[in-house]
């Protein structure tokens, strides 16, 4: 997660892909959904390992990349390295000993995330 925050800040491109920003171009979208499968598979063994919370997603997932290329477009000039501190924030907050109660808000549905991630 964080070589993709870190991509993100140092590439404007890889922000735009990894956040969906080219939904006419089918192959590449092809290439992302794909690569959101692979990942979901990933947080879902990581969970029965006990090493991630629950609760995260894979809608998650890409609602903290789209928030992280957004936030490190907008502070590039001014402090170029803030995005690091939330992908600290987030990496702290998805171990199982973060999870103590449910959150109160529910993760976005896959039909959500592809409104919000391809608008």
């Amino acid at each position: 997660m964080e070589r993709v925050c870190e991509l993100q800040a140092t590439d404007p491109t890889v922000a735009d892909v990894v956040s969906g920003r080219f939904p006419a171009a089918e192959c590449l979208m092809t290439i992302c959904d794909q690569t959101k499968d692979a990942a979901t598979r990933i947080i879902e063994r990581a969970q029965l390992a006990g090493a991630v919370r629950p609760d995260f997603t894979g809608e998650d997932l890409l609602l903290f990349f789209g928030t992280n290329a957004l936030l490190a477009r907008a502070v590039a000039d001014t402090a170029p390295d803030t995005w690091r501190r939330q992908v600290a924030f987030l990496l702290a907050g998805l171990s199982t000993e973060a999870a103590q109660e449910p959150l109160s808000v529910a993760p976005l549905t896959p039909p959500q995330m592809y409104t919000v991630h391809r608008p």
